[in-house]
């Protein structure tokens, strides 16, 4: 959580960055949980921006506690 949200590849990195910055209501974050704690080499946005993410079953608990104490509410999607 550290590194934020990331991604393997500029362009998309930098697309996911300027949806961010242009966002007039909440930022929603769709992620499966085999993408959360992965690190990729391009920074999209750091965690504190995020208000909602929205994940599957398998989200590591390790990274629940931390997200919610950063005020991001987590919706564990049913399959």
């Amino acid at each position: 959580m550290r590194y934020g949200l990331t991604n393997s590849t500029f362009v998309e990195a930098s697309l996911n960055r300027k949806m961010i910055e242009q966002t007039r209501g909440k930022v929603i974050v769709v992620a499966d949980h085999t993408k959360i704690g992965r690190v990729g080499p391009f920074l999209i946005s750091p965690i504190d921006n995020i208000d909602i993410l929205i994940t599957t079953k398998g989200f590591p608990e390790e990274y629940f506690e931390q997200l919610i104490n950063k005020g991001i509410k987590i919706i564990v999607a049913n399959e």
